[in-house]
């Protein structure tokens, strides 16, 4: 199989002085199935929410939570005598590498990794960020996805993507810096996205966002995901189309985790509590 990476032009995101008042994520993003990477243009807007005066953004780097055994994360398995990331190979791991940052001038930006917690990212700003006023970070970087041997995400014969993408920390009368310990109590901004994704023809694409039809060139699908006061974005990528969608009064929930052989009126059931309940989150 030929290598076969579509190139993408990177979207210009201009940002007036105007109010805004919400973190905006701008991506594209393109996947090599041959090496399992990510490769991702992106531009932040982050919005001081705070009465503060900022001069340094946090950022999670979460896939970076499998690089090594040193990581929260796998401290955190180690202390449950969970050894998969301790002993994994190289090719098993994820990571994030070639990692450029810039400012909406395009200038360089430097950045570091926090002491103890590697999958958490620091950049001092030339430009302190003051109350209601917003920055626009530009990143450009790769992710290598992890196995999912570790965790129900990452890549096997298909891809469920969680975390893939950086991410501004929360900023609540200070930066919360977590690192991602694989568990589902942190929590993370609201969010704005549009996302452009391309991936090989033979992937069906399922999302949490809103899709547009794909486009089709050279065998490379590309599709445009938007949605907005979205806290993460969770993306999966199979050969085969398993994902039903199923209509109910509260809404329409699309998964491949409700059993073929529930009854309809089971099924409806089941859909309807889903949904009630991710409303209420």
């Amino acid at each position: 199989m030929k290598r076969l990476l579509p190139v993408i032009s990177f979207l210009f995101w201009l940002c007036s002085n105007q109010a805004i008042s919400q973190n905006k994520y701008n991506i594209s993003v393109s996947l090599d199935t041959l090496s399992n990477t990510l490769r991702i243009d992106q531009q932040m807007l982050f919005v001081n929410p705070s009465n503060d005066t900022l001069n340094h953004i946090y950022l999670n780097d979460w896939t970076f939570a499998y690089t090594n055994k040193n990581t929260p994360l796998a401290k955190r398995f180690a202390d449950e005598f969970d050894r998969s990331l301790h002993l994994a190979k190289k090719k098993e791991r994820g990571e994030t590498h070639s990692l450029i940052l810039s400012d909406r001038n395009q200038n360089k930006l430097n950045w570091e990794r926090i002491e103890k917690q590697s999958d958490v990212i620091k950049i001092p700003l030339d430009v302190p960020i003051y109350p209601g006023q917003n920055y626009l970070l530009r990143a450009s970087y790769q992710v290598k996805i992890q196995h999912n041997k570790f965790t129900k995400y990452g890549y096997d014969k298909s891809y469920k993507l969680k975390n893939w993408y950086l991410s501004f920390s929360k900023y609540n009368k200070g930066w919360l810096t977590y690192s991602n310990l694989d568990l589902d109590d942190i929590q993370l901004n609201y969010t704005d996205y549009e996302i452009v994704f391309s991936y090989p023809e033979a992937y069906h694409l399922s999302t949490n966002l809103t899709t547009s039809p794909s486009l089709l060139h050279n065998g490379i699908k590309s599709t445009t995901l938007k949605g907005e006061n979205i806290t993460e974005v969770v993306i999966s990528l199979t050969k085969n189309n398993n994902f039903k969608r199923y209509q109910t009064g509260n809404g329409t929930l699309v998964t491949n985790f409700l059993d073929d052989e529930l009854t309809d009126a089971k099924t409806q059931l089941v859909a309807r509590r889903i949904l009630s309940f991710l409303k209420k989150t």
